[in-house]
């Protein structure tokens, strides 16, 4: 048994149409994009059969014309790089190269629309906040670029902080935080002082 099906992936949106002899619920589709993308946001779809056929003739017959009717290589909204014509051969000849960076330099609002946005955006964080929660810069980015994006991220942050002065209540806040917080100290290997970890960095640029 032949089965033609359109998977819709439940995260994105994004569909495809393909055909496979396997258990068309198991079996994750062929197709390059479809497989980027599922790579990429997770294999969450949905399979809905359009039709079992006995032989490919048969397929096409329906594979085809429902090709060009949802327009399938065209429309942002499908993966396929064809028309699905059961034979699995070469794309090249169907794909047009203009089209395959339709998305690039777009934000999540341009790509998918505010809603959807919102949605991948928090699905993003929360996955980067698993991945990073009590890891260090060099633990998750390796030694040296791990050194770069904490640099990066400190220039970032005394940009914001020049010129800034702070409110009597601004400051009545930091210092209730402060109360009762353990400070890690540390013995600096130049001067023998002890010093705060958090103050450990700017201390040796003194040196």
């Amino acid at each position: 048994m032949i089965y033609l099906y359109i998977k819709t992936h439940n995260i994105t949106g994004l569909k495809y149409l393909g055909k496979t002899i396997q258990d068309p619920y198991t079996y994750k589709g062929s197709g390059k994009r479809w497989l980027y993308h599922l790579k990429k946001h997770g294999n969450d779809v949905t399979t809905e059969i359009v039709g079992q056929f006995t032989t490919i003739e048969e397929l096409t017959e329906t594979s085809i014309p429902l090709s060009k009717k949802l327009n399938i290589v065209d429309s942002k909204q499908w993966a396929n790089l064809r028309p699905e014509s059961g034979d699995g051969g070469d794309t090249s000849q169907y794909i047009d190269y203009s089209k395959l960076n339709r998305g690039k330099g777009q934000s999540y609002e341009q790509r998918y629309g505010i809603d959807k946005a919102n949605e991948l955006k928090q699905l993003r964080s929360k996955k980067l906040s698993e991945t990073r929660k009590g890891k260090t810069y060099e633990e998750i980015y390796g030694e040296d670029e791990g050194k770069k994006m904490r640099e990066h991220r400190s220039a970032q942050q005394s940009k914001l902080n020049e010129g800034r002065i702070l409110s009597d209540s601004a400051k009545d806040k930091i210092r209730q935080k402060a109360i009762g917080r353990i400070q890690i100290r540390c013995s600096c290997v130049v001067c023998k002082s002890e010093v705060s970890v958090n103050n450990i960095t700017n201390h040796y640029k003194r040196h």
